[in-house]
């Protein structure tokens, strides 16, 4: 997590929705409040688990409020608030992805910057590196012009070497 933001957005899958007997027995109130409160808790991880304070925060009538048994399957009470432990694990996952391409990113920027793994784990830097490795190393890096043969460079004309 380099910029440590939240994830934007989570997978859904519709047939997961729709193959869930609470689900398929929701009134549409009743869908559209518990995809609401599952859109609130990505966003701020959790809703109020009182029925009024709910109600109130996501602009409801409380004597209209479809919160039912049906709608609660989806989410537990956590410190008194709900949150819906699917959307809690693929969070968790994507975390964990995020950590695996923070630590690979890492390690490939201290190859990067010439400190390397040798085989026994152990790091090098460029500067403790054998003869024969600095040579090799040098060799690829040389790119010094004033010894470039002037003839050589003469024999190019236009584009073309003679």
């Amino acid at each position: 997590m380099a910029q440590n933001r939240k994830p934007p957005a989570f997978q859904e899958y519709a047939a997961s929705f729709i193959a869930n007997k609470n689900f398929r027995l929701m009134s549409l109130d009743e869908r559209g409040l518990l995809m609401t409160m599952r859109f609130e808790c990505w966003e701020n991880l959790a809703v109020p688990s009182n029925r009024a304070a709910l109600a109130k925060y996501l602009g409801f009538d409380e004597a209209n409020f479809p919160l039912t048994e049906r709608v609660l399957s989806f989410f537990i009470i956590y410190e008194q608030n709900f949150i819906c432990p699917e959307l809690e694990d693929y969070r968790t996952h994507l975390f964990g992805i995020r950590e695996k391409q923070s630590k690979g990113g890492k390690k490939g920027a201290m190859i990067t910057n010439g400190t390397r793994l040798s085989r026994r784990g152990t790091r090098k830097s460029l500067d403790e590196l054998s003869i024969d490795e600095k040579s090799q190393k040098q060799s690829l890096e040389k790119n010094d012009i004033d010894n470039i043969d002037d003839n050589w460079v003469s024999g190019y004309v236009d584009g073309e070497w003679p």
